[in-house]
């Protein structure tokens, strides 16, 4: 087989109609790298998807828009890392203790998901480490 058939092969191959685009993949702004959204053959709408420890995550935006599948996708990964880190086995493997009064499903927002982090670890720091971490 010459070179140039082995070339002609490659661009003539068809890839699985679920394949992301290669020109539509784009990182969400702000977030891991991880955290994508694309188009593909299979569907008109935006999908999202999400690699974290070997694991791939996926979900379809179900919208056309661009900006509103940045939301989604945002929305989609706050959720898979609040339902990882929630989660009893991941609490007892790294000896926290739940809260009693918040449920465990708690609101997304940002501020008060870091406000509850920063009261979890506020006990393994010193008074001044806990200040530079607050006014990060």
């Amino acid at each position: 087989m010459s070179t140039d058939s082995f070339f002609d092969f490659q661009l003539t191959s068809r890839r699985h109609k679920t394949a992301a685009i290669p020109g539509t993949v784009t990182s969400v702004p702000n977030y891991p790298k991880k955290l994508k959204i694309y188009l593909n053959n299979a569907s008109p709408y935006w999908q999202t998807s999400f690699f974290d420890n070997g694991k791939t995550y996926r979900l379809s935006c179900k919208t056309q828009d661009k900006l509103e599948a940045f939301k989604k996708a945002i929305a989609f990964y706050e959720q898979l890392i609040l339902s990882k880190y929630q989660h009893p086995t991941h609490l007892k493997k790294r000896l926290i203790t739940p809260v009693k009064d918040l449920p465990l499903k708690s609101d997304l927002r940002f501020k008060k998901i870091a406000i509850q982090w920063l009261t979890r670890q506020a006990n393994k720091w010193t008074p001044r480490h806990t200040l530079v971490v607050q006014n990060r």
